[in-house]
């Protein structure tokens, strides 16, 4: 690995070289968390887990080859070659910091409340045309993920790819500074983890934490359809960036105190463009824009929904029009599509090659995937739920054929107004022409309150948790129609989607 040598990866993390007088200045091979993948000359990192200790591991993994290990205290052995450290977690960031440095690839980072998964594989798709691209895999979005992500990178790659996700504050600096991206998309600003961030304003400020760390020359992409990142003039994300900046001993940028509250800025679009400089002043460009409204930089218009089928619209950037059509369906999705044409147009490519990376984007599972079962057509978009994806999942089948089915559970963090905030959701679905509810959780219960509010009459079955739902299934459902399965990753109805497919 590029630069990678004990020494280097020492001044990395403020380690202290123990035993590695033979090693030093041989780079290693890689660097690895888990003790049962070890590879030779490998740096072997014992993470503390709540299931097992690293540290339990390392001699195991020197005996099969590894270079060193990074560790939180000395080993029996004396002779073993480790980086004595006091956070083997902090540690692995710092070093991916390092090995981020070394490679100088382009970085682009993707945060939001909703969105994110799906706006970086559409990102991915439309780079990959042009470039070729490594992107974070599956869940590999927080503290430890991040890092395991950079160290998949090789100087054979072109462009990176990361998806940022937190859940308290602090958590996005120590990310950020990780990444350093080049180009740093945030899709909006909702109501997850609200038990841990308080309110939209906590949220906001959490998110946009990653400002300062954009590198010089960087741009910030946001979505001008949410209604606190809309306000982010070219003032406020100078401001943003400069606000307590300054250099920490290791040499990365370090924020001070937090940002002040979007609502310090007006937002209007002659407050959006009347000063692009005060952005560039601050060594970034932006904010670029993505929206549904001709005011953004990058926007859709004549957008036209086909049910399940998916999506089109026509691709406006810089005065001219390209027609896109996506397989995946959904307004939401029109959004994630803008947000990675903004990121193509960063990175040179032709309005052709973005559209043809667009149409090649395929539903990863457990987000908005349509099947096709002998029971009927089941949306799962089973992943993970929040107020905003779970109204915009009920629009969805709304949109669909047959009988329309809406199989929801339990939403998690969203802090004391939880209650309320279910109720909402269940009022909106109890809105829209859905047949039937199938509801599981104690908090769905509030579901099903705010789906009676408006429609007393609705089907609404509701059942203790998961497993006492799929006991009903698939008698509770009638053949030939549509399906969605939504809810929070905890509920696991991965299990009701598995059972549905085999039915």
């Amino acid at each position: 690995m590029k630069g990678m040598t004990p020494e280097a990866m020492a001044k990395a993390c403020d380690g202290k070289l123990l035993g590695c007088e033979r090693i030093l200045g041989r780079e290693v091979s890689a660097v690895i968390t888990d003790s049962r993948k070890t590879i030779p000359d490998a740096a072997f990192v014992a993470i503390r887990g709540e299931r097992a200790d690293g540290h339990s591991f390392v001699r195991k993994v020197l005996a099969e080859g590894a270079m060193l290990a990074i560790v939180e205290e000395i080993p029996a052995d004396a002779d073993v070659p480790c980086i004595l450290v006091d956070s083997t977690l902090l540690a692995i960031q710092r070093i991916a910091g390092l090995y981020r440095e070394n490679l100088g690839i382009p970085v682009v980072g993707v945060t939001g409340s909703v969105g994110k998964t799906s706006t970086k594989e559409a990102i991915a798709a439309v780079l990959s045309t042009k470039y070729r691209v490594l992107k974070t895999a599956g869940n590999f979005n927080n503290n430890l993920g991040l890092p395991l992500t950079i160290f998949r990178l090789t100087e054979k790659d072109e462009i990176a790819v990361l998806e940022m996700g937190i859940s308290h504050f602090g958590e996005m600096e120590e990310l950020a500074r990780t990444a350093r991206p080049d180009v740093m998309v945030i899709t909006n600003i909702g109501t997850c983890h609200l038990e841990f961030l308080g309110d939209r304003d906590g949220i906001f400020r959490a998110k946009t934490a990653c400002i300062p760390y954009v590198r010089e020359g960087g741009e910030v992409i946001l979505n001008l359809e949410d209604d606190k990142l809309c306000r982010v003039t070219p003032k406020r994300l100078r401001e943003m960036r400069l606000s307590g900046i300054d250099q920490d001993r290791t040499g990365h940028l370090q924020p001070g105190r937090e940002a002040s509250d979007p609502a310090d800025a007006a937002g209007s679009e002659r407050e959006r463009s009347d000063s692009a400089e005060e952005a560039s002043r601050a060594g970034i460009s932006g904010p670029t824009f993505y929206g549904l409204s001709p005011d953004a930089k990058v926007f859709a218009k004549d957008a036209a929904m086909h049910g399940l089928a998916g999506t089109s619209f026509t691709l406006c950037m810089d005065g001219r029009e390209t027609p896109v059509r996506l397989a995946l369906p959904g307004r939401h999705m029109i959004l994630n599509a803008l947000a990675a044409a903004a990121v193509g147009r960063h990175f040179g490519l032709t309005d052709a090659e973005i559209a043809e990376g667009l149409a090649l984007l395929q539903p990863l599972g457990g987000r908005v995937n349509i099947l096709e079962t002998s029971y009927g057509t089941v949306i799962d978009d089973c992943y993970n739920a929040s107020p905003a994806s779970v109204k915009a999942a009920l629009e969805l089948l709304a949109a669909a054929s047959g009988h329309k089915t809406a199989i929801l559970g339990d939403m998690g963090e969203l802090g004391k107004d939880e209650r309320t905030l279910h109720r909402e959701v269940g009022a909106h679905g109890g809105k829209l022409p859905v047949d039937t509810f199938l509801l599981a959780g104690n908090l769905s219960k509030e579901t099903a309150e705010g789906i009676r509010s408006v429609r007393p009459d609705a089907e609404i079955l509701y059942y203790p948790d998961t497993e006492a739902l799929l006991e009903a299934l698939p008698e509770a459902l009638q053949p030939g129609g549509s399906v969605l399965v939504k809810a929070s990753h905890f509920m696991g109805f991965d299990r009701i989607v598995r059972k549905l497919e085999k039915s």
